[in-house]
């Protein structure tokens, strides 16, 4: 039956079931707190076999992953160990659907309305992504015309905030960076802070200079 004849109410259903499938397969691969080639190539078929899920958070940033590391035909150490992190977090349930770490006030400033600008804006990243370590998070903005910096200043237009907890937001409701970027636009109006599934759900959009509100 084509899923879109489906109630709201079953479509929920059906993703939640899913999305439940997709934790357990997860869980089975990192029983030995570890990876293998075709372990990665097990969960990326099964993603693309469920392509509706395509859309959805966290699957969406898996699918990415995995089609990144497997695209060139060989798989790296540091691959497998970057992917284990993400598995590793998800199912010990530090990887949120809102995009916020789970150690983060729900306070925070964080707001996904925003419509990112790319070209010649400047980008600062913090927490730990499941898109990816923060060199290819700042790449994708630097192949849009912008710019990053490590650290959170004046002429900083977003911060953007991973999506998994790590033990560096443990022992504090904000986290350093967060805590500047509040002091900063407090002055200045910027920088804005949003989460990375907004990122991540605007980079295919980024070339076309969308503005933020």
């Amino acid at each position: 039956m084509d899923h879109r004849t489906f109630t709201p109410f079953c479509d929920v259903r059906i993703l939640g079931r899913s999305m439940e499938a997709l934790l357990g397969i997860v869980r089975g691969l990192m029983a030995d707190r570890s990876l293998n080639l075709s372990e990665v190539e097990y969960l990326h078929t099964w993603l693309l076999e469920n392509e509706f899920l395509s859309s959805t958070w966290p699957a969406s940033a898996l699918l990415e992953r995995t089609r990144a590391i497997l695209c060139d035909g060989q798989v790296t150490p540091d691959e497998l160990k970057s992917l284990e992190e993400v598995l590793g977090a998800l199912v010990g349930g530090t990887l949120q659907e809102t995009g916020v770490a789970s150690g983060l006030s729900t306070s925070l400033p964080i707001d996904d309305s925003i419509r990112l600008e790319f070209l010649e804006k400047m980008f600062c990243f913090t927490g730990t992504f499941a898109f990816g370590r923060r060199t290819v998070c700042e790449a994708a903005v630097v192949e849009r015309g912008g710019r990053v910096s490590s650290t959170v200043r004046k002429e900083l237009d977003f911060l953007v905030v991973g999506s998994i907890a790590t033990d560096s937001w443990a022992h504090s409701s904000f986290g350093r960076k967060i805590e500047q970027a509040i002091a900063v636009a407090s002055v200045n109006g910027r920088p804005l802070v949003t989460s990375e599934q907004n990122f991540v759900a605007q980079l295919s959009i980024g070339s076309r200079g969308y503005l933020a509100r």
